[in-house]
């Protein structure tokens, strides 16, 4: 349809501006996968034959365009990562070479750890279209705006600033995968519903034989704008030269915008699993949050249904585990396939059910499947922090699990007692975030969050204990025991005795952790470092006055559920009926305004005079208040039509007193925040 719209486009222009009567055809225009029709030149003879075969109907055109030297490329390059889920079964498709120029030019410059964003396919476009260029030319492209600040780019925009002299940046904003006052900030989406990215106008211009610039030209539409004046703005400029242009020159980090504070780097590392760091306060003895990738399934709020559910889907699990295998050795008995570990994995991918009722696939559980490996039912329900100040049952399962990282040895068992705290990290687009729970946390409690721990558990063998066996006799018996240990490192606690005194603990850092990492002076002077690198924690004056906050702020945090007084609060709660259960809730509305002072609660209660402060206390993109409204309602999942009911959690009253909590805590956090002392580092 685009192919035919576009050939329409180009023939209308052109009999309208020569004024012709009679019809011309385009035949500049090819129908082709642009990327691949590449691919197949660099190829070259063998493959060449297949590119006349693919594009049978303008193979000519292809040829020619191939041939042709190009001196201007625009477009709107689509922008996809990867699939969704693995029930999609639709991974992007790879190209050979263009893969290995990016691996070779932007991952290579990269920092990162993580470079699969390279990988995107509107990055792609750019690279293709850089190479197709030759010496001189232009590219102009609209398109996914998150290239300007992402940590994996960081290389992508080196090698910009290195092949092209003239470099020109209009950022449309638009970003709605944040959330909160910087969603407002982005404003409205230029292509509509159909897209939650930020956008970018881009022009990159090569001259062979003239200085590189070196610098950026660039220009930020603003804050707060609507769709409309967004393309109105566009409009009014007509010309580039028309643009008020600000000039960026990149840092060391290869920032273009929000670039980071140089000083961070002199801070201690929270973390250092790849031991890059002179000193840090965790080693290796910290997670990531863990990860089901099938919360319908894995996650409730009910403890019987969580174990109803997951193991629902390893009967079914099993049952096609044992059709396809089934179904596999057959084919290979007939000859009809081979036995090597490729046909075995396409044909098993390729008959298994994707039936999103029935199961969720992962690469992890494919595994599983693919080598015939049973799962047994779940042995025990663990109690999750899900997301902030909300706790959901989790059927621990480890198969179902798609990535467990380390919580068996933070809690190895139900009743083992430890304290988490969890920190916002970097890539991150949410403001910074960090809280403290006594249970294991999921992935998306907080953004990328990172897990440091007060202790970790190592496993040790119990020998002795003497068991009567069958036969009258004894026998020892072997057990599994845990030692416990501080998961600070020794070499940090050296360091902050070396400043402060030999009176200071690991406990008493973990708690100095804590209170820093809530500091509106440390977090605003340093957010662009931390959303884009590991959280490094300042030496500052009045270490004990930390401590202290630190230890408040773990205690308020960790007993959120605590009653609250609501006539304290000066909370007005206006009830009908005595009927606590919750199926959303949602402010009150003044036209087409919420009014945060009132939370109509259910259909026959209203809490009214809630502080406008309250909702002040922010945690991963939201008020602490507004994440008790969002994860305490009744959703049903729209693939596997399962349904989670917060009312199944509790007490009947339960939800009530937590929101009355949760406006307390907040009220109380923002009074320990502000009691801190003058924010002076050593």
């Amino acid at each position: 349809m685009a192919y035919y719209i576009a050939t329409i486009n180009i023939e209308e222009t052109f009999h309208d501006l020569i004024g012709a009567e009679d019809y011309t055809a385009f035949e500049g225009i090819v129908l082709t996968d642009t990327f691949a029709m590449t691919e197949k030149q660099k190829a070259k003879e063998t493959e060449g034959e297949q590119l006349v075969q693919m594009f049978a109907e303008n193979s000519a055109r292809a040829e020619k365009q191939l041939k042709a030297p190009i001196t201007v490329i625009i477009g709107n390059p689509p922008y996809s990562v990867g699939q969704k889920t693995a029930n999609d079964n639709n991974q992007n498709t790879t190209y050979e070479f263009l893969d290995t120029t990016i691996a070779n030019t932007y991952v290579v410059r990269s920092k990162a750890n993580n470079t699969r964003a390279v990988y995107d396919s509107y990055i792609k476009a750019f690279r293709w279209a850089t190479d197709r260029l030759g010496d001189n030319g232009i590219i102009g492209f609209v398109s996914n705006g998150s290239w300007l600040d992402g940590v994996a780019l960081d290389g992508f925009r080196q090698c910009l600033i290195e092949d092209f002299n003239h470099i020109y940046v209009f950022n449309l904003r638009g970003n709605q995968r944040t959330s909160g006052e910087l969603s407002r900030k982005e404003g409205g989406k230029i292509f509509g519903s159909g897209s939650r990215t930020p956008v970018s106008i881009t022009i990159l211009v090569k001259r062979k034989g003239v200085k590189k610039d070196g610098f950026v030209r660039y220009h930020d539409i603003g804050d707060y704008l609507s769709r409309e004046q967004k393309l109105s703005i566009i409009s009014e400029f007509g010309d580039i030269s028309a643009i008020k242009w600000s000039f960026i020159t990149p840092n060391e980090n290869n920032d273009w915008i929000n670039q980071r504070n140089q000083s961070y780097i002199n801070f201690i590392a929270v973390g250092d699993k790849k031991r890059n760091e002179a000193l840090s306060l965790f080693l290796d003895n910290y997670a990531i949050g863990l990860e089901t990738s099938r919360d319908a399934w894995t996650y409730s709020f009910s403890a019987e249904q969580v174990l109803s559910t997951s193991d629902r889907m390893v009967d079914f699990y099993n049952e096609d585990r044992a059709r396809c295998h089934n179904e596999y050795t057959t084919q290979v008995e007939s000859n009809q396939i081979s036995q090597s570990t490729e046909a075995k994995t396409a044909f098993i991918s390729n008959i298994r059910s994707m039936d999103a009722t029935k199961i969720n696939w992962t690469t992890s559980l494919f595994t599983h499947f693919l080598n015939n490996t049973p799962i047994e039912h779940t042995a025990r329900v663990a109690t999750v922090a899900y997301r902030p100040f909300c706790k959901k049952h989790l059927a621990y399962n480890v198969p179902l699990i798609h990535r467990p990282s380390c919580w068996a040895s933070i809690f190895p068992t139900d009743d083992t007692q430890n304290l988490v705290i969890s920190i916002s990290c970097a890539p991150i687009k949410k403001p910074f975030s960090v809280l403290i729970t006594d249970t294991i946390q999921d992935r998306n409690m907080l953004e990328h969050d990172q897990c440091f721990p007060m202790y970790m558990y190592d496993k040790v063998e119990k020998h002795g204990n003497a068991q009567m066996t069958l036969f009258g006799d004894t026998e020892e018996e072997d057990t599994v025991g845990y030692k416990k240990r501080f998961a600070i490192s020794d070499a940090a606690l050296t360091k902050f005795k070396g400043i402060y005194g030999d009176r200071v603990t690991k406990e008493d850092i973990f708690y100095y952790l804590y209170a820093v990492l809530h500091s509106k002076d440390y977090i605003e002077a340093y957010a662009d470092n931390l959303a884009k690198e590991m959280v490094r924690i300042p030496t500052l004056e009045k270490f004990p006055k930390y401590v202290e906050i630190g230890r408040q702020l773990a205690e308020l945090h960790l007993h959120y559920e605590a009653p609250a007084d609501a006539a304290a609060l000066g909370l007005d709660i206006a009830i009908t009926k005595e009927d606590y259960t919750v199926s959303k809730m949602r402010f009150k509305k003044v036209g087409k305004d919420n009014d945060k002072g009132t939370i109509i609660f259910n259909d026959y209660i209203t809490i009214s005079n809630i502080p406008e402060r309250a909702y002040e206390y922010v945690v991963n993109g939201r008020s602490a208040i507004e994440w008790i409204m969002e994860s305490y309602r009744v959703k049903t999942d729209k693939d596997s039509g399962i349904t989670d009911d917060p009312n199944t959690y509790g007490d009947e009253k339960y939800i009530f007193n937590l929101l009355i909590s949760v406006i307390s805590v907040s009220l109380k956090t923002l009074d320990l925040i502000e009691s801190m002392p003058e924010y002076k580092e050593i």
